[in-house]
């Protein structure tokens, strides 16, 4: 549990860091798709967030039908349906 919880604990320092990093290098500039599911809570908001990190002429949004959080174990079709495109094109 102290291992699991100490990934939530880090998010702020992390934050930090990648600030830190786009002040310094610019956001990133290689080809980035970002995963949600169908069902995600986190959907809208998902790629808003990659937009921080990532130049927005390289990133990508991908959409898993049928999951919510879990993408490839709740949905391994999808996923593969989701990635595969990006992979091929990248």
């Amino acid at each position: 549990m102290r291992c699991a919880f100490g990934a939530y604990r880090a998010f702020e320092k992390d934050a930090e860091e990648n600030r830190g990093w786009v002040e310094a290098r610019g956001k990133c500039r290689v080809p980035t798709m970002v995963l949600s599911g169908e069902f995600s809570r986190h959907l809208e908001e998902a790629h808003a967030m990659a937009l921080e990190v990532t130049q927005k002429e390289v990133l990508q949004q991908g959409i898993v039908k049928g999951a919510a959080h879990y993408l490839a174990e709740e949905s391994p079709g999808g996923f593969v349906e989701a990635v595969l495109p990006f992979l091929i094109e990248n």
